[in-house]
């Protein structure tokens, strides 16, 4: 790999990109930066927000770019369904896929996102509410959806340097 490259909303898909480039030791490019500074077909990691379980300005960076690992980040729990799900949803069927857990910043989206976070707010609220007793991790969860927070942790980007150390 040449360089890392990332599309971020909020912040939080930049601070994992920035973590992974101070790793790693690659260029750390914004995807519009990168158009106009890698050669086409250069080999990257992408990094991309997600919304609906869209990897935000993916599609643009495979147009361009070889693509050899793709990084979603977004707000609900890492798990292997949700890996699955970004596969399916993004139709990527032979590269490394990893989801990390971002964050919320209320004040960093627009008008249609914060109403769109108001709807799944309300949603998890509620479903949580019907549970008689609540995990650290549903807590922690309904504090971030109610006042923003971050899940960024260098120990989460783990599985994604141990691909890049196996794969180079």
């Amino acid at each position: 790999m040449k360089a890392i490259v990332y599309e971020s909303n909020t912040g939080f898909t930049k601070q994992y990109a920035e973590m992974l480039s101070a790793k790693t030791g690659l260029p750390l490019y914004a995807r519009t930066d990168a158009n106009n500074q890698l050669a086409p077909k250069t080999d990257i990691l992408y990094l991309g927000w997600l919304s609906a379980g869209a990897v935000h300005g993916y599609t643009k960076a495979a147009k361009r770019f070889h693509i050899c690992g793709i990084i979603g980040v977004g707000l609900q729990d890492p798990t292997e369904d949700s890996v699955k799900e970004l596969r399916a949803r993004n139709h990527i069927d032979q590269i490394p896929v990893f989801y990390l857990q971002g964050g919320l910043d209320c004040g960093k989206l627009n008008f249609l996102q914060r109403r769109l976070m108001n709807m799944m707010r309300k949603i998890v609220t509620k479903s949580l509410a019907s549970k008689p007793e609540l995990t650290r991790q549903e807590l922690q969860h309904l504090q971030i959806l109610e006042h923003g927070g971050s899940y960024v942790k260098v120990e989460n980007l783990n599985p994604v340097l141990r691909w890049m150390e196996t794969s180079s």
